[in-house]
């Protein structure tokens, strides 16, 4: 739990040092799904929300999983616990992809600015990590939208041949931007 305060204070730091939090305006933090780690996740997405709202940045959380398309199927509509039924699919669906690209856009700004040329010597490089990243985000949602993703998200993307290949192609990059 440390780590996750420390992580949403640096976060907080960042946005402070970047005067950045005016330009995010309203943000989404996805946290929670069917997980043994389902409490922490939580935990870590309220901390991130409580760090933007300290430096005046309009964050929301949103508690979001793909177990909606086995309800639709299953013919029942309402999962016990959750806020939403499978009527929401489409509007997780939508949230979910959106919230993505905008953690890309984050990472674009970042690169973009005068902290990324601090801690790289060839920050350019990581634009790399962009497209890959697209790419990634849109194929889990696709796979997740055909009901080929039964598992948590994390365990998924640890055991999927395709995601383990772009974060090894990720971390190809970051390295080459040290």
């Amino acid at each position: 739990m440390s780590e996750t305060v420390a992580t949403a204070s640096k976060l907080g730091e960042t946005l402070r040092s970047e005067s950045a939090a005016s330009d995010l305006g309203r943000v989404l933090v996805l946290a929670g799904g069917l997980t043994y780690e389902r409490d922490v996740s939580l935990r870590s997405g309220r901390r991130v929300v409580d760090a933007l709202k300290t430096v005046g940045t309009e964050a929301v959380l949103a508690d979001a999983d793909s177990e909606l398309l086995g309800l639709l199927s299953s013919g029942r509509n309402k999962l016990s616990g959750r806020g939403y039924a499978v009527d929401d699919l489409p509007l997780v669906q939508s949230l979910g992809a959106a919230s993505g690209y905008q953690a890309v856009l984050v990472l674009a700004l970042y690169i973009n600015s005068t902290a990324s040329e601090v801690l790289y010597r060839r920050p350019q490089v990581l634009w790399l990590l962009c497209p890959l990243l697209l790419y990634w985000i849109s194929r889990v949602w696709v796979m997740a939208h055909r009901g080929l993703m039964r598992e948590d998200p994390v365990v998924f993307a640890a055991t999927d041949r395709a995601s383990q290949v772009i974060l090894l192609a990720c971390a190809a990059v970051a390295a080459g931007a040290i």
